[in-house]
């Protein structure tokens, strides 16, 4: 039988997050550093306003030429919070496994925040890998290697 974790014990709790008036030098930076593809953006009070995608953060890129070659680099002039997704999309810590993957599905999004509806606080985010390394934790959990 097949035991469904919560989606409390598959999200990232206390993910780390960036201020809006950063930049995305550093939002890419700190990506790299912890190897995450999301970053919660805060205001200047601490509260989320969005979420930061490496995707995002590829929108921000400016084409170079150096040598005759032409790169892609971030300007460290722009900003968080010009390519940010917002307002970020939250799901409540409560909600099912399998409510949280058909939302990731159907909006085609690879990340949700994690709220209290109780607190109103972000709580974590959940993201397609934390789906996909549960799911690959589970089948071979059912199917050990021989």
């Amino acid at each position: 039988m097949i035991q469904t974790k919560t989606l409390e014990q598959v999200m990232t709790k206390h993910p780390l997050c960036i201020e809006e008036t950063d930049s995305l030098q550093k939002a890419s930076d700190l990506m790299l550093q912890r190897r995450i593809r999301h970053l919660p953006v805060t205001d200047s009070r601490g509260d989320v306003i969005g979420v930061l995608s490496e995707r995002d953060i590829q929108r921000g890129m400016v084409v170079r030429t150096v040598n005759g070659e032409a790169e892609r680099v971030l300007s460290p002039q722009r900003k968080v919070r010009e390519y940010m997704s917002w307002p970020p999309r939250t799901v409540d810590l409560g909600t099912p496994l399998q409510e949280v993957i058909q939302i990731l599905i159907e909006e085609k999004i690879s990340a949700l925040l994690v709220e209290s509806k109780l607190t109103g606080k972000i709580r974590g985010i959940v993201t397609t890998e934390d789906i996909l390394r549960e799911f690959w934790h589970m089948v071979r959990r059912d199917n050990p290697p021989l």
